[in-house]
């Protein structure tokens, strides 16, 4: 059962990193979303796995934002900006997968179709490239604080402000990916809920 796969991961991550980092790097291939999420923030805490998690994290922000699922996308972007703070990413790698989910889609990018990341995931893109605090990302920023949506302008003022967050904690994401569930369970059970 995931629940069972989720706590053995923590479990084993916390009693002997070394026999779990391969354990953690190959969780990101499980069938529930609910161990990847797990695995990532492992990652992200801790750096184990980071050797095969973190070309995958950079890949699920810059390449697979826009169909990925959000949470999932948002523990990746939690992983990224970690691993930089913990200096074992380059800032230009984190720089440039953050800067390019954020960046606001410009006429061009609208003419080709291309659509921004859900907000959830915009929101904890914004929180990132606040700690990341490089130029570039400042910039990214600045250009946010003239999107159309409050939220959005509130999040990337506080993060020009320094006064970013870390982006989501574990109960978080699970708490999002758990009503994600919910919704798809009762939609295919006609809104009936089963108990336990």
């Amino acid at each position: 059962a995931p629940r069972i796969r989720r706590y053995a991961l923590t479990a084993l991550a916390e009693s002997n990193p070394a026999a779990a980092e391969p354990h953690v790097a190959t969780a990101l291939a499980d069938p529930d979303e609910s161990v990847r999420i797990r695995a990532l923030l492992l990652c992200a805490n801790t750096g184990l796995g980071s050797a095969k998690i973190l070309p995958q994290a950079v890949h699920l922000i810059s390449r697979d934002a826009r169909g990925a699922s959000p949470p999932v996308v948002r523990a990746a972007i939690e992983v990224v900006v970690s691993r930089r703070e913990a200096n074992s990413m380059a800032a230009v790698d984190a720089e440039l997968a953050l800067c390019r989910l954020a960046k606001p889609i410009g006429f061009l990018g609208r003419l080709l179709g291309q659509k921004p990341p859900p907000s959830d995931v915009l929101l904890t893109a914004i929180s990132a490239l606040g700690r990341l605090g490089s130029a570039k990302a400042k910039k990214v920023l600045q250009q946010l604080c003239k999107h159309k949506d409050a939220d959005v302008v509130h999040a990337a003022q506080e993060a020009l402000a320094g006064r970013a967050t870390r982006t989501m904690s574990i109960s978080q994401v699970f708490a999002s990916a758990e009503r994600r569930k919910s919704g798809s369970r009762s939609a295919t059970t006609g809104g009936q809920h089963s108990a336990g």
